[in-house]
């Protein structure tokens, strides 16, 4: 995904996690879903530390002979 973030989850009552996302929103919905939880009754205890933008990994090129 575009302009993709690795963001650090952590939550007073689970463990901390490391998700994908393009804002901390989605971090932290993603981070409940993980969890087993729904991110409205989680997300005011959470904290989101963004850890930078997700490396573009290099495409494998298709070489035909």
């Amino acid at each position: 995904m575009k302009n993709e973030h690795l963001f650090g989850v952590k939550h007073p009552e689970r463990p901390a996690v490391r998700v994908r996302a393009v804002d901390r929103l989605r971090a932290i919905s993603t981070a409940a879903r993980e969890w087993g939880d729904r991110w409205t009754e989680i997300a005011r205890d959470c904290e989101v530390f963004d850890l930078g933008p997700v490396p573009e990994q290099k495409r494998k090129s298709r070489r035909t002979t």
